[in-house]
């Protein structure tokens, strides 16, 4: 996958370039590698456990790398703070994390029973369960369909409607189950689709449910690494929003503009 990375994005000496999904900064430490000790890149991630673990794995690259953690739809504004208003190339790998559904402390996976909150930084207001609680059934229904095209997303809403209204989702566990009660057996697990979809409420705009503000600003090139069906809705290159959103080509500053002190291989 790094390999495709660096290829789609035809990573070139001196270029800089932005992870908008940098999790443990393996495709970053990929883009750097095949770059010159002139480029740079800055990288960016909702879940501010995953920006330190990724500025550890790639702190031997120096100032070459500029981690910062934010949401990608926000990518042009976090980087203009840092005095960069143009790149050569952006990346979003929009799969879901296995590492995240693993780990302890997230809520994200079914498997293991723990408070329903999914949140990838805590400090965001909506949980998991809050959305599960308080949604409405239509866009329940257009949760499930839309980011995982649950073929039963009327039926698990509708039960999840029912069944709140009584007792308040707290747990995994619950929504499982009550997942499992209506979806069945058909599919091994069953549960995981719902689970998935839900998990994209308190992470929605992290996870894709629009393009960038602004488009990518002065960006040369872009890939979208794609994860499971409906997994991610940003348009793709070649789509509608091509001119407007992923090819935005404009000419680098030139030579004779001065850096900015800090981080000079990302201006």
């Amino acid at each position: 996958m790094a390999d495709e990375v660096v290829r789609g994005l035809s990573v070139t000496e001196g270029g800089v370039y932005l992870d908008g999904t940098l999790g443990e900064g393996g495709h970053s430490a990929a883009i750097l590698q095949s770059g010159s000790s002139q480029s740079g890149l800055i990288g960016i991630d909702l879940d501010g456990r995953s920006v330190a673990e990724a500025t550890h794995r790639l702190s031997g690259f120096g100032d070459r790398f500029l981690p910062l953690q934010g949401n990608y739809a926000d990518m042009v504004s976090l980087a203009a703070r840092q005095g960069v208003s143009e790149v050569d190339g952006v990346l979003l790998d929009l799969g879901f994390s296995s590492r995240q559904v693993d780990r302890p402390g997230y809520g994200l996976s079914f498997q293991v029973d723990e408070p329903l909150d999914m949140r990838y930084d805590p400090d965001q207001s909506v949980s998991a369960a809050d959305f599960v609680n308080t949604a409405g059934e239509r866009e329940l229904v257009e949760t499930f369909r839309r980011f995982g095209e649950e073929p039963r997303a009327r039926a698990v809403a509708n039960a999840i409607v029912r069944s709140r209204a009584e007792r308040p989702f707290r747990s995994t566990r619950e929504l499982a189950e009550l997942a499992e009660r209506v979806i069945g057996h058909a599919r091994q697990p069953p549960p995981a689709p719902c689970h998935q979809d839900i998990s994209g409420a308190p992470n929605r705009s992290q996870r894709g449910a629009g393009k960038p503000a602004g488009g990518t600003g002065g960006c040369g090139k872009s890939v979208t690494a794609r994860g499971r069906p409906g997994g991610d809705q940003l348009p793709q290159p070649g789509g509608p929003y091509r001119q407007e959103f992923y090819v935005r080509l404009r000419a680098r500053p030139g030579p004779g503009n001065s850096e900015p002190p800090d981080y000079p291989a990302l201006r």
